[in-house]
């Protein structure tokens, strides 16, 4: 049930987001890119050392939603390096 729930408000702010909120961001480590916030969820891929991505927002736990190579997903915030980033709680 708590992953419904998680899952849907994370598909309900997403759809709220405009891409024009996203803000670059570098990798700081490789990355795994999850379908959803926590490391029990499956990697959809693996960004690079280095790469950019297109931060949306970091929720309360410190994940971020974030799009690359066209693929939107989560990456732990601790990952990566921005100056704009929204924080969501």
């Amino acid at each position: 049930m708590k992953f419904i729930l998680t899952a849907t408000a994370a598909a309900i702010l997403c759809l709220s987001m405009s891409s024009a909120e996203a803000s670059p961001a570098r990798v700081l480590n490789m990355a795994a890119m999850r379908a959803s916030p926590g490391t029990s969820y499956a990697v959809i891929a693996v960004v690079p050392r280095g790469k950019i991505v297109n931060a949306r927002y970091c929720i309360s736990n410190g994940w971020c939603r974030v799009k690359w190579r066209g693929r939107i997903g989560w990456i732990n915030g601790k990952l990566l390096r921005t100056r704009l980033l929204q924080r969501r709680s």
